[in-house]
């Protein structure tokens, strides 16, 4: 088996803890529109830990974004809300 693209795995592992901390699946068009809304300026910029990283929130989801790769690299469960 092929070993797989660092794109690849960090999209594997986007969707794995979207499933994991929000409950839904993250398709590839959900995945198009919360790029979409980062790249538009509708997120709300938390901060930059880095020069490629940023944290912003889009529609009450706390998101990793990777600016040179143009993916989500997580989602961050907010600390404010309860715990399930």
């Amino acid at each position: 088996m092929p070993r797989l693209r660092k794109v690849d795995r960090v999209r594997r592992h986007a969707r794995r803890r979207f499933r994991q901390r929000v409950g839904e699946t993250l398709t590839p068009q959900r995945h198009d529109e919360l790029v979409r809304a980062i790249q538009a300026g509708l997120a709300e910029f938390i901060e930059r830990p880095s020069r490629r990283v940023s944290i912003c929130r889009v529609d009450e989801l706390r998101l990793v974004y990777d600016r040179r790769r143009k993916l989500i690299v997580t989602v961050i469960r907010d600390d404010s809300e309860p715990e399930n």
